[in-house]
């Protein structure tokens, strides 16, 4: 048997319907009821040629889109989460509380020994916004609003609003061109510029780029994440926010206070890819996980190839082959290095994803023990 969430809150009465939807980061963007969500391209291209980005043109996004089944089309609550950011800015635990929305529609993994606790999110078919889901998710979980984790208008809305500001502001200021945001792709300085934006993130988030990050701040007796989490473990802060940076993806988190003096604190955790993580507590742990999601993984890599012309009427035995050793990209003449290609050789996913759940390990144990918890 399993616990029960940690202090779930009452749903609240539905609110009357936005006319466009709003971005989880108070960055917004209108998406035309006659625009497939599933398309990115399309509405990427709207975003970035609007008159948010001063009508001018813009580059087409990084990758090809996926298709995707259309999502439902209701329209989203209007959820401003301004009683939420009062309160948290107050530092009043139970006003925070009593604004929060309904509990997550399924904790995929719990490990409450460690208060840790992974709800469903949206699932990520786009590989190049991982960046913008976290950002998305750690919105959604400081405002307490764990309904809008799985509302994928919402989320595109705060995507789409983020790509252009970033595209805005970049090509403003002259740090980055606006192709390299264009696609999607968020690295730590957009990120870090997405959260000063953001009147709901500004002050409420520690981002942890890399495991050498979190090393850098646990040093620290005096550092940024230190402070923030005593101040949630001792009731002072009602939440705080952490997106953290795992070799190549980002995953969303937020610690809460406890909801009593008799109460413990929690760690909310996000990944994109929704894998079940939050019983990580050994690197054996982490071999197996590697291996079951690498394995889980193969008929998503054939079906791919069975997408490109040259590869339809292909035989088993082809795929299999592309699957263990990779497919092969050239540049000028020259064989890229494996880690480049689309479709890497499966010992190269393998020594990533090993590496990117050590990450996670890390993050979570030591998350955890700053909350006070026993070392696992």
């Amino acid at each position: 048997p399993t616990s029960p969430p940690p202090q779930l809150p009452q749903s609240q009465p539905p609110r009357p319907p936005l006319a466009a939807a709003s971005g989880g980061l108070g960055l917004s963007v209108q998406l035309p009821s006659t625009t497939p969500a599933g398309k990115l391209e399309d509405v990427l291209a709207a975003a970035c040629c609007s008159s948010a980005l001063d009508s001018s043109s813009c580059g087409g996004p990084g990758h090809a889109a996926q298709e995707q089944k259309q999502p439902d089309r209701t329209e989203p609550r209007a959820e401003t989460g301004r009683e939420l950011v009062a309160a948290a800015v107050d530092g009043d635990a139970e006003a925070f509380s009593a604004a929060r929305g309904g509990g997550p529609r399924e904790v995929l993994e719990q490990d409450a020994d460690r208060g840790i606790w992974q709800p469903r999110c949206l699932q990520q078919w786009h590989h190049d916004v991982c960046g913008h889901h976290s950002l998305f998710n750690v919105a959604c979980l400081l405002r307490g609003d764990f309904q809008a984790l799985l509302d994928e208008r919402r989320f595109w809305a705060s995507a789409l609003g983020g790509i252009a500001e970033l595209a805005r502001y970049g090509e403003a200021s002259g740090r980055w061109p606006r192709s390299r945001v264009s696609g999607g792709v968020a690295d730590d300085v957009h990120i870090r510029h997405l959260v000063e934006s953001s009147e709901v993130l500004r002050g409420r988030v520690c981002i942890l780029s890399s495991t050498d990050a979190l090393a850098a701040e646990l040093r620290d007796c005096g550092s940024a994440l230190r402070t923030a989490m005593d101040r949630v473990r001792l009731g002072r802060s009602p939440a705080h926010g952490l997106l953290l940076g795992a070799t190549n993806h980002w995953y969303a988190a937020v610690a809460v206070a406890p909801p009593g003096p008799l109460g413990s604190p929690s760690l909310w955790l996000c990944d994109s890819y929704n894998t079940p993580m939050a019983g990580l507590r050994s690197e054996a742990d982490v071999g197996a996980l590697v291996e079951a999601r690498l394995e889980a993984s193969r008929d998503w890599v054939y079906e791919g190839l069975r997408r490109l012309p040259e590869w339809r009427h292909r035989p088993e035995e082809h795929l299999e082959a592309a699957f263990e050793e990779g497919v092969q990209e050239w540049w000028k003449g020259t064989l890229k290095s494996a880690i480049f290609w689309r479709r890497q050789p499966l010992s190269v996913r393998r020594a990533l994803k090993h590496r990117e759940f050590s990450d996670v390990l890390l993050y979570l144990r030591s998350l955890s023990e700053l909350l006070g918890f026993p070392p696992a």
